[in-house]
């Protein structure tokens, strides 16, 4: 009798559910320490007949970077480490790592590994390491596809995760039964719900990394449409469409400019400040109806050019990147408003100084934005080095607690 993989007949042996980093990073830890065919092969002695299924929501091509490459941010991890830690011998660890020998080694000579190399002990744009692990991914998916008794699906998506009783199969880790799960494979772009079928797993991983989830405003499509994640703001066409909220604010009429808020005080929220701070030093215009709007010529990904209207393009540098050629105001206060963790909650508003005037007869500039950063704890934000965190404004007290220190246009 033909047993098929995955049925709770021949159930696998382990279910990794996310293909991102941390995902990946099991196969990528097996086959540094040589224990990959033990990983991969089926456990028979625990009823698992099955090896190691990895399930990822998104293309195969995506594997291994999951969502990190999209990101406009730096890394606050060595660019070198994404690297080292994958390819780098590492006898100086209990138990020793090894690559050397391994279907890793070839990614040393990968172009994307080149770059984390040549940057070293600095951080990195994390489209360029996503880049990377993105190979580490082509590696992974390759591993599990031409082991007899394991799989890689990609645009799978798992629905539903459920113990179950132990009376209920032979198999399963613990005191309690195995697992069963949902999953959903499709075609990329398109999600059939006939195609959902079960796996049975004696162990899994969930390593669907995190999300965020914007409030639901009843139906109030005024204040929804006001609403925005760091998640997408933190993006090229997030940053697009802010870019362009701001921009439309000032179409017209002499509204103020808009008030932005940002909860939280991690890396991300203070970095979709500098974000919003950014566009703002763009001097987005104040454009009346009948404005004439420039042309600009791009390519696409054909290389073909691609004629479209702009009237504000998009020049965004290096997310939290120091802005080390910005000329300091002598008039810059000293005084600084302390973030405690006794705080249970603290406002800065931050207005960019006005832009310098323009000779342009069809637009006129003013500050585009004002932003509020809300938060209950001390900021969270990676500079790579003390003195890049001072050039950006920051500044620490004695317990090395970040503090933001006012400048002119602070409040």
């Amino acid at each position: 009798m033909v047993t098929t993989r995955g049925s709770i007949a021949a159930p696998f042996k382990l279910v990794i559910v996310g293909g991102g980093p941390a995902g990946t990073a099991v196969i990528v830890r097996a086959i540094r320490l040589g224990v990959l065919d033990e990983l991969l092969g089926p456990d028979p002695a625990n009823g698992a007949l099955a090896g190691v299924l990895l399930v990822e929501a998104g293309p195969s091509k995506k594997l291994g970077s999951g969502q990190l490459g999209k990101y406009l941010i730096r890394s606050n991890t060595n660019a070198n480490n994404f690297v080292k830690n994958v390819v780098h011998d590492r006898l100086e660890m209990v138990p020793p790592e090894m690559a050397t020998g391994t279907v890793l080694e070839p990614l040393r000579d990968t172009p994307a590994a080149g770059i984390l190399e040549k940057a070293g002990a600095t951080i990195a744009p994390l489209e360029q390491v996503g880049e990377f692990l993105e190979e580490v991914g082509k590696v992974v998916r390759s591993v599990l596809i031409e082991h007899g008794e394991s799989e890689c699906l990609c645009n799978t998506t798992v629905s539903e995760v459920r113990r179950m009783d132990a009376a209920d199969c032979h198999w399963g880790g613990g005191a309690g039964g195995g697992f069963s799960l949902a999953i959903n494979q499709s075609s990329p772009g398109r999600i059939s719900e006939s195609a959902c079928r079960y796996v049975y797993a004696s162990k899994i991983i969930l390593a669907t990394g995190g999300g965020q989830v914007l409030p639901d405003w009843n139906n109030n499509k005024e204040h929804q449409s006001k609403l925005m994640t760091s998640e997408e703001a933190l993006t090229t066409a997030g940053a697009a469409k802010l870019l362009k909220a701001m921009s439309s604010h000032h179409r017209g009429g002499d509204c103020p400019p808009p008030n932005i808020c940002v909860v939280g005080g991690s890396h991300s929220a203070l970095s979709s400040a500098w974000l919003c701070l950014q566009l703002a030093e763009q001097k987005v215009p104040r454009v009346n109806d009948d404005a004439t709007t420039t042309t600009t010529t791009t390519k696409n990904t054909n290389n073909q050019p691609n004629n479209h209207q702009s009237e504000s393009p998009l020049l965004l540098p290096a997310i939290a990147a120091p802005r080390t050629s910005e000329k300091k105001s002598s008039s810059a206060s000293s005084a600084s408003v302390t973030s405690e963790q006794q705080q249970q909650q603290q406002q800065t508003t931050t207005t960019p100084p006005p832009p310098e005037s323009s000779s342009s007869s069809s637009s006129s500039f003013t500050p585009c934005c004002s932003v509020s950063i809300l938060h209950r704890s001390p900021f969270r934000v990676f500079y790579h080095t003390r003195r890049e965190a001072l050039d950006d404004g920051f500044s620490f007290n004695d317990g090395y607690n970040v503090r933001v220190a006012k400048k002119p246009g602070v409040h």
